[in-house]
């Protein structure tokens, strides 16, 4: 049978929340422009910018019929991309991040699946960070669940937030759109609710470079941990056939990270308050984690890395043995029993059993 042409083909909404994101956004748009086999819109919302941003998407647009523009007052990402979603015409929707990056083939090869799977409303990539100049820092640790993985979302998210995923428009829709008083995790809560109502599967390739840079939201450990806490309150709403114990694991997971990043910046006392809170939800976990922390070598140089765009996708490129974050042998044992009881608990949750 002959392929298909793009114009042929489900059309896929590509939605971009943008604010003040002048210096990396036409890299982005111009990525997914360069999307294999399918069929796009490109819907860019301004959320009140006082950059080039606009001006960046009007020039693009002169010469790109897939792209377009909207624009409102700040209100935030959870705000911006729920104005999009009321205009995208999509079977299928793809989050984009203003400073990230699609290999060429992400929306072809994620297509694919939903189109084999018609019970999957969410698939996702592997994901590779990059500094500002889009070389490659490391990979992040390949995780690939698939079907009911409700409780193992939440404990480890997906690598990359909404940037590697794509949506099956009816589950996105039952899910009912972003939380707007959420400016991080808000990705999260939308996950979940998606994977709670269908199954989620993963294309085990690195086709996405999330970009790592100190003046992102996602980079501000207070903002995060007020968005952090309210999140939780809404998992815990949202979701009560999630076991307390998983809450607890998940929440100290997080907590731990933004511990790290307070420690970071210098704010200790913070940074060891949270710690301690870590240890009351999840002693185990927090042990092993700060264990292998401490034992890290952090210090260590990564000789620079290829571009995004010269990196195979099938092909892990991580400089060091530490990149990967489970070196330490107790927490891989730890990580990998969990791993185990998750997907039960998953499957009994579905009504799987232990099939």
């Amino acid at each position: 049978m002959a392929r298909r042409s793009p114009s042929h083909q489900p059309l896929v909404s590509v939605l971009v929340p943008v604010y003040n994101a002048g210096t990396t956004l036409a890299a982005t748009l111009k990525s997914a422009m360069a999307s294999t086999g399918a069929n796009l819109e490109i819907v860019v919302v301004d959320d009140g910018s006082t950059d080039a941003t606009s001006a960046i998407v009007e020039e693009m647009a002169a010469s790109e019929p897939r792209l377009r523009l909207l624009r409102q007052e700040h209100r935030g990402v959870s705000a911006a991309l729920n104005r999009g979603l009321a205009q995208v015409r999509g079977d299928y929707v793809a989050r984009l991040d203003a400073d990230d990056l699609w290999h060429p083939s992400k929306l072809e090869k994620q297509v694919a699946v939903m189109a084999d799977n018609p019970d999957v409303d969410l698939v996702y990539s592997f994901v590779r960070y990059v500094d500002g100049k889009s070389r490659l820092l490391r990979d992040a640790v390949p995780l690939a669940l698939s079907g009911p993985a409700l409780c193992q979302c939440l404990y480890r998210g997906i690598d990359g937030g909404g940037s590697s995923v794509l949506f099956r428009r009816s589950g996105l829709d039952h899910a009912g759109g972003y939380d707007e008083k959420l400016s991080v995790w808000e990705d999260l809560l939308v996950h979940l609710k998606v994977v709670a109502q269908g199954a989620l599967a993963c294309v085990p390739e690195y086709l996405v470079g999330y970009r790592v840079r100190s003046d992102s939201s996602s980079s501000d450990p207070v903002r995060s941990l007020r968005n952090s806490r309210l999140v939780r309150q809404r998992i815990a709403s949202a979701f009560p056939q999630i076991p307390g114990f998983v809450q607890r694991w998940s929440d100290a997971r997080r907590l731990f990270e933004l511990a790290e990043e307070f420690a970071g910046a210098g704010h200790y006392l913070k940074s060891a308050m949270l710690v301690a809170e870590c240890f009351r939800s999840d002693f185990s976990g927090t042990s092993a984690r700060l264990a292998y922390r401490l034992t890290r070598n952090s210090s260590a140089r990564r000789a620079p890395g290829p571009l995004f765009d010269d990196c195979d996708p099938v092909e892990s490129y991580t400089v060091s043995r530490f990149d990967s974050g489970f070196e330490g042998a107790r927490l891989r044992k730890l990580e990998q029993s969990r791993a185990t009881l998750l997907r039960s608990l998953d499957r009994r949750l579905s009504g799987r059993g232990s099939d």
